[in-house]
Protein backbone atom coordinates (compact mmCIF):
# COMPACT_ATOMS: atom_id res chain seq x y z
CA UNK A 1 0.00 0.00 0.00
CA UNK A 2 2.85 2.40 0.84
CA UNK A 3 4.50 1.71 -2.52
CA UNK A 4 1.34 2.55 -4.37
CA UNK A 5 0.94 5.84 -2.47
CA UNK A 6 4.54 6.79 -3.29
CA UNK A 7 3.98 5.80 -6.88
CA UNK A 8 0.78 7.87 -6.97
CA UNK A 9 2.59 10.91 -5.50
CA UNK A 10 5.35 10.60 -8.10
CA UNK A 11 2.77 10.37 -10.89
CA UNK A 12 0.96 13.46 -9.61
CA UNK A 13 4.22 15.45 -9.41
CA UNK A 14 5.23 14.36 -12.91
CA UNK A 15 1.78 15.19 -14.26
CA UNK A 16 1.94 18.64 -12.67
CA UNK A 17 5.42 19.25 -14.07
CA UNK A 18 4.48 18.13 -17.58
CA UNK A 19 1.27 20.14 -17.75
CA UNK A 20 2.94 23.28 -16.36
CA UNK A 21 5.57 23.11 -19.12
CA UNK A 22 2.88 22.71 -21.75
CA UNK A 23 0.87 25.69 -20.47
CA UNK A 24 3.88 28.00 -20.12
CA UNK A 25 5.06 26.94 -23.56
CA UNK A 26 1.74 28.04 -25.01
CA UNK A 27 1.96 31.40 -23.29
CA UNK A 28 5.49 32.04 -24.56
CA UNK A 29 4.40 31.45 -28.15
CA UNK A 30 2.31 34.63 -28.07
CA UNK A 31 5.19 36.83 -26.87
CA UNK A 32 8.05 37.08 -29.31
CA UNK A 33 11.60 37.66 -28.18
CA UNK A 34 13.45 40.65 -29.59
CA UNK A 35 15.34 38.38 -32.00
CA UNK A 36 12.15 36.71 -33.22
CA UNK A 37 10.47 40.11 -33.60
CA UNK A 38 13.44 41.38 -35.61
CA UNK A 39 13.24 38.43 -37.99
CA UNK A 40 9.50 38.87 -38.46
CA UNK A 41 9.90 42.64 -38.92
CA UNK A 42 12.59 42.17 -41.57
CA UNK A 43 10.42 39.70 -43.42
CA UNK A 44 7.38 41.98 -43.30
CA UNK A 45 9.30 45.10 -44.33
CA UNK A 46 10.80 43.40 -47.38
CA UNK A 47 7.42 42.13 -48.54
CA UNK A 48 5.30 45.21 -47.81
CA UNK A 49 5.97 46.94 -51.15
CA UNK A 50 4.62 43.99 -53.17
CA UNK A 51 1.25 43.78 -51.42
CA UNK A 52 -2.21 45.06 -52.24
CA UNK A 53 -3.70 47.93 -50.20
CA UNK A 54 -5.68 45.84 -47.69
CA UNK A 55 -2.86 43.44 -47.00
CA UNK A 56 -0.42 46.36 -46.72
CA UNK A 57 -2.69 47.85 -44.05
CA UNK A 58 -2.64 44.59 -42.09
CA UNK A 59 1.15 44.38 -42.36
CA UNK A 60 1.51 48.01 -41.23
CA UNK A 61 -0.58 47.24 -38.16
CA UNK A 62 1.45 44.11 -37.42
CA UNK A 63 4.68 46.12 -37.76
CA UNK A 64 3.38 48.74 -35.34
CA UNK A 65 2.57 46.07 -32.79
CA UNK A 66 5.89 44.26 -33.24
CA UNK A 67 7.94 47.45 -32.96
CA UNK A 68 6.28 48.59 -29.74
CA UNK A 69 8.86 46.91 -27.46
CA UNK A 70 11.83 47.45 -29.76
CA UNK A 71 11.56 50.96 -31.21
CA UNK A 72 8.76 53.26 -30.07
CA UNK A 73 9.36 55.74 -32.90
CA UNK A 74 8.98 53.06 -35.60
CA UNK A 75 5.93 51.73 -33.82
CA UNK A 76 4.42 55.22 -33.74
CA UNK A 77 5.30 55.78 -37.40
CA UNK A 78 3.60 52.55 -38.47
CA UNK A 79 0.57 53.16 -36.25
CA UNK A 80 0.07 56.65 -37.66
CA UNK A 81 0.53 55.30 -41.20
CA UNK A 82 -2.15 52.72 -40.48
CA UNK A 83 -4.55 55.42 -39.28
CA UNK A 84 -3.74 57.69 -42.23
CA UNK A 85 -4.41 55.00 -44.82
CA UNK A 86 -7.33 53.32 -43.10
CA UNK A 87 -10.84 53.96 -44.28
CA UNK A 88 -14.08 54.11 -42.37
CA UNK A 89 -14.65 50.41 -43.01
CA UNK A 90 -11.44 49.36 -41.26
CA UNK A 91 -11.84 46.97 -38.40
CA UNK A 92 -12.92 48.77 -35.27
CA UNK A 93 -10.87 46.39 -33.12
CA UNK A 94 -7.74 47.24 -35.14
CA UNK A 95 -8.31 50.99 -34.72
CA UNK A 96 -8.97 50.41 -31.03
CA UNK A 97 -5.60 48.62 -30.72
CA UNK A 98 -3.79 51.36 -32.64
CA UNK A 99 -5.27 54.09 -30.46
CA UNK A 100 -4.25 52.15 -27.36
CA UNK A 101 -0.74 51.64 -28.73
CA UNK A 102 -0.33 55.33 -29.54
CA UNK A 103 -1.68 56.36 -26.14
CA UNK A 104 0.84 54.08 -24.42
CA UNK A 105 3.73 55.37 -26.54
CA UNK A 106 2.88 59.01 -25.86
CA UNK A 107 2.45 58.28 -22.17
CA UNK A 108 5.95 56.75 -22.01
CA UNK A 109 7.27 59.86 -23.77
CA UNK A 110 5.52 61.98 -21.09
CA UNK A 111 3.32 63.62 -23.74
CA UNK A 112 0.14 63.29 -21.74
CA UNK A 113 -1.99 65.55 -23.94
CA UNK A 114 -1.36 63.33 -26.97
CA UNK A 115 -1.90 60.24 -24.87
CA UNK A 116 -5.21 61.64 -23.66
CA UNK A 117 -6.19 62.46 -27.24
CA UNK A 118 -5.76 58.86 -28.40
CA UNK A 119 -7.47 57.52 -25.28
CA UNK A 120 -10.45 59.77 -26.03
CA UNK A 121 -10.54 58.47 -29.62
CA UNK A 122 -10.48 54.97 -28.20
CA UNK A 123 -13.37 55.77 -25.86
CA UNK A 124 -15.29 57.30 -28.79
CA UNK A 125 -15.03 53.94 -30.56
CA UNK A 126 -16.50 52.25 -27.50
CA UNK A 127 -19.30 54.82 -27.28
CA UNK A 128 -20.08 54.49 -31.00
CA UNK A 129 -20.24 50.71 -30.71
CA UNK A 130 -22.54 50.96 -27.69
CA UNK A 131 -24.79 53.46 -29.50
CA UNK A 132 -24.92 51.22 -32.56
CA UNK A 133 -25.82 48.20 -30.43
CA UNK A 134 -28.49 50.24 -28.63
CA UNK A 135 -30.00 51.40 -31.94
CA UNK A 136 -30.13 47.81 -33.16
CA UNK A 137 -31.95 46.74 -30.02
CA UNK A 138 -34.41 49.64 -30.25
CA UNK A 139 -35.14 48.98 -33.91
CA UNK A 140 -35.56 45.27 -33.27
CA UNK A 141 -37.69 45.29 -30.13
CA UNK A 142 -39.13 48.69 -29.21
CA UNK A 143 -40.18 50.16 -32.56
CA UNK A 144 -42.04 47.00 -33.73
CA UNK A 145 -43.80 46.86 -30.35
CA UNK A 146 -44.95 50.48 -30.72
CA UNK A 147 -46.18 49.86 -34.26
CA UNK A 148 -48.22 46.80 -33.27
CA UNK A 149 -49.65 48.50 -30.18
CA UNK A 150 -50.74 51.64 -32.04
CA UNK A 151 -52.39 50.00 -35.06
CA UNK A 152 -55.80 50.03 -33.45
CA UNK A 153 -55.45 53.38 -31.71
CA UNK A 154 -57.73 56.32 -32.41
CA UNK A 155 -56.40 59.69 -31.19
CA UNK A 156 -54.13 57.96 -28.72
CA UNK A 157 -56.87 55.72 -27.30
CA UNK A 158 -56.91 51.98 -27.80
CA UNK A 159 -59.90 50.31 -29.41
CA UNK A 160 -61.33 49.24 -26.06
CA UNK A 161 -60.98 52.75 -24.63
CA UNK A 162 -62.69 54.20 -27.73
CA UNK A 163 -65.64 51.76 -27.39
CA UNK A 164 -66.03 52.62 -23.71
CA UNK A 165 -66.02 56.36 -24.47
CA UNK A 166 -68.63 55.92 -27.21
CA UNK A 167 -70.78 53.75 -24.95
CA UNK A 168 -70.82 56.40 -22.24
Amino acid sequence: MILTMRFLKILLILFGFITSNIVTGQIKQNNYSVAQSAIIIDSLETSINNLDKNTKQDVTLKLALLYQHIDAEQSKKNALAYLKNSDSLSLISAKYSVYELLANIYEKEKMFDSSYYYLSLQSNIIAAKAKEANEKLVSKYIIPANITNNKSAVNGFSTIQTIIIIAL
